[in-house]
């Protein structure tokens, strides 16, 4: 088979319709690639880890356990950095850091909820918004990215004796990458004021795990845990808004879905389809029991349909909670079949 030369790959460039980035663009994206990839890796170590100690992995079946601690899959990798990329992409646009002053409650008008949030264009005033175009559970998936952000930050802001720059958290913690130089000065929690812009930009807060690989280590290992909000319902200064339970109900009074709110009305049960990038997630059909859901996030534990559970409200609200930070949106059937 003839090879391609560059004059013809530079030619079929040339004719493509597509924009070619120029070098320091690709390196840019390869730099992003590089940050997103690094802290997708750390969040699938420590959801192992967790399956692994909590899990079946404790005293359960060698089978199950091999089965929910198992290298991830195509399918799972790629809904995991998916996630986190729509997630600094929500981060990026909304900005909340910037929006008010620092500790000064957030608000929302409904031209911010339809520039984000509308999914179906009844309203001439407005267009689809940003995750307008997302299915339920693929909010779902970028809602446990950020709710392990969350965790993430809140465990920096909490020091902990574990956080000593050793050469064996480092080297858990950096996934076999080179350790950078020593610092000669024990790594320090992050200050308050420097919480939203770590939360907000991937490439700042892994610079700072890079930076701090003892200290990263420690609140990798001491993340809250699952049954734990990491951040209380409704709005706080460094909080995606458009994720929150307070948003969704706004949402769904000024946006209205025929489409979608039909079919969480009709209450008919979906079936699950088997394992695929583009299919339902067999985890989100088992939390809901097959039912479509519109919500997602910490509003699971209040759609109007909950009250099919026998349930309390706080019952629920530990649940989602769990839900969440297991990562239910991103496991193939066999994970979530043996999942703690």
């Amino acid at each position: 088979m003839k090879q391609p030369t560059t004059e013809s790959v530079q030619a079929s460039l040339s004719a493509s319709t597509l924009a070619v980035p120029n070098l320091a663009a690709l390196t840019s994206l390869c730099r992003t690639l590089r940050r997103i990839s690094f802290l997708a890796e750390a969040y699938v170590a420590a959801q192992l880890r967790w399956f692994g100690a909590d899990g079946p992995g404790a005293d359960g079946p060698d089978r199950a356990a091999a089965a929910a601690t198992a290298p991830l899959s195509r399918t799972e990798w790629l809904r995991v950095l998916r996630a986190f990329y729509r997630r600094q992409i929500v981060s990026n646009a909304y900005a909340p850091t910037e929006r008010y002053e620092f500790n000064n409650r957030q608000h929302w008008e409904v031209e911010d909820v339809a520039a984000f949030s509308c999914t179906y264009n009844t309203d001439p005033r407005f267009q689809q918004g940003l995750l307008g175009a997302f299915e339920p559970w693929e909010m779902q998936q970028i809602d446990h990215a950020d709710h392990f952000v969350t965790r993430l930050c809140v465990a920096l802001r909490l020091p902990s004796r574990e956080a000593q720059d050793s050469d064996e958290q480092a080297a858990e913690y950096y996934l076999g990458r080179p350790r950078p130089s020593p610092r000669a000065d024990e790594p320090t929690p992050i200050a308050e004021l420097e919480f939203g812009p770590l939360f907000s930009g991937v490439e700042r807060l892994v610079r700072h795990l890079w930076d701090h690989p003892g200290l990263a280590s420690a609140a990798l290992r001491n993340l809250p845990p699952p049954e734990g909000g990491a951040r209380p319902w409704g709005p706080t200064p460094y909080a995606l808004n458009p994720l929150c339970a307070a948003w969704q109900h706004s949402q769904h009074e000024e946006m209205l879905d025929p489409a979608r709110d039909e079919l969480e009305h009709e209450q008919n049960r979906t079936e699950f389809a088997g394992d695929a990038l583009d299919r339902v997630p067999f985890g989100w059909l088992d939390a809901l029991d097959g039912y479509y859901a519109t919500w997602f996030g910490e509003a699971l534990y209040d759609i109007p349909w909950a009250a099919l559970y026998p349930e309390t409200l706080q019952e629920r609200r530990v649940k989602t909670e769990v839900w969440r930070s297991t990562g239910l949106a991103f496991w193939d059937f066999d994970r979530m079949r043996n999942r703690p």
